[in-house]
């Protein structure tokens, strides 16, 4: 008797290991889902409940274009998306999903590469037309920000105003970088 015990409850351990591997297998199997453009060559992800956003850099031309797409069932599929900006020389990208869910992107464009921000209150539908943040003739490298609340958004970016350019053996130098942090009320 004991052993017919022992053998159902080495059946039932054998069984629910298997049935827990398959459970872990299935969970880690990925789906590949495509998003972006042809020729996309970066793209940031942001998500605020059900939906989630991707913002993707480049398209396959000259000029790199700024993609935004939205998924509304956790990832599962996305939109087709729609083209935000066609800014030469776009690079750096950032999006933001803040906790009342407003959407702030954030992009390096144009020339001197002009830091750029937009903003959308309804999920994406609409974005405030784009503002640009560091002083014309001004340049923005290596940007980072975080989302406070609805009202304050912190961010931080590598700049100079006015900047010392030397160029050695092909290798070119920039002196008189500055850290800027702005603190934006906006909307």
């Amino acid at each position: 008797m004991k052993q017919k015990v022992l053998k159902t409850v080495l059946l039932l351990f054998f069984v629910k290991l298997i049935i827990i591997q398959l459970s872990w297998a299935d969970w880690q199997t990925p789906t590949a889902i495509k998003v972006g453009q042809d020729g996309s060559q970066k793209c940031k992800i942001a998500k605020y409940k059900e939906y989630v956003y991707v913002l993707t850099a480049g398209g396959g031309d000259d000029k790199e274009k700024l993609f935004f797409y939205i998924s509304t069932d956790r990832g599962g599929s996305f939109d087709e998306g729609r083209l935000l900006s066609s800014d030469e020389n776009t690079s750096d990208i950032e999006i933001k999903a803040a906790p009342n869910g407003d959407i702030h992107l954030f992009w390096i464009g144009g020339y001197p590469r002009v830091l750029h921000y937009m903003k959308s209150t309804n999920n994406g539908a609409i974005f405030s037309p784009p503002l640009s943040i560091n002083v014309e003739g001004d340049w923005a490298d290596d940007f980072d920000c975080f989302v406070k609340d609805k009202d304050t958004l912190y961010f931080v970016f590598q700049g100079s105003a006015k900047p010392k350019i030397e160029i050695f053996h092909d290798i070119i130098y920039v002196s008189c970088t500055i850290i800027i942090l702005i603190l934006l009320k906006y909307f």
